[in-house]
């Protein structure tokens, strides 16, 4: 009777396996059917109309963050060269040891979090479909206190509480 119980369990085992297999694949399947992401950028490139991107530019390699205020954040205005390239996603990478300081998202922006102490952080932007059309750019976050402000023009409009009014 052991003999014919083990068996039943061999069998309810292997049956259990053959299933999550089976499961697997189907649900490998739907993923790679409904997400774009989850497919290679690169299995457009046999289309006879691709234009593959040659090169990226950014107006400013060096960029200055404060870790309060408005300029906590910034967004990446990355150009892509040809300006009709087909696939124009880009990649964002800072190294690990620098996430204390500045993070940056999958779409470009830069969040500081703390000041640098005057290190440099490195940022590289890179084409997902060329590995060769890359950026480097230089991070640095800093604390920026104003000690004057001056203005150009004698009159200034003010706008408070609703109201407007002159400052001479």
């Amino acid at each position: 009777m052991n003999k014919y119980i083990t068996n039943a369990h061999t069998r309810t085992r292997t049956l259990a396996i053959v299933l999550a297999i089976v499961f697997c694949t189907i649900l490998c399947c739907v993923l790679s059917a409904c997400n774009t992401d989850f497919m290679d950028d690169n299995s457009f490139k046999d289309d006879k109309d691709y234009i593959e991107v040659e090169s990226l530019r950014i107006a400013n390699a060096d960029i200055r963050l404060s870790p309060s205020g408005d300029t906590a954040t910034y967004k990446l205005n990355v150009e892509v060269v040809p300006a009709n390239a087909t696939n124009r996603k880009l990649t964002y990478y800072i190294p690990s040891e620098y996430h204390e300081f500045v993070t940056v998202s999958p779409e470009g922006v830069l969040t500081a979090i703390k000041e640098s102490d005057g290190k440099t952080i490195p940022l590289t932007v890179t084409s997902s479909t060329n590995k060769e059309a890359t950026l480097s750019l230089s991070v640095t976050v800093e604390r920026v206190s104003v000690e004057r402000m001056y203005f150009k023009t004698e009159v200034i409009n003010l706008l408070y509480n609703g109201e407007e009014g002159l400052v001479e």
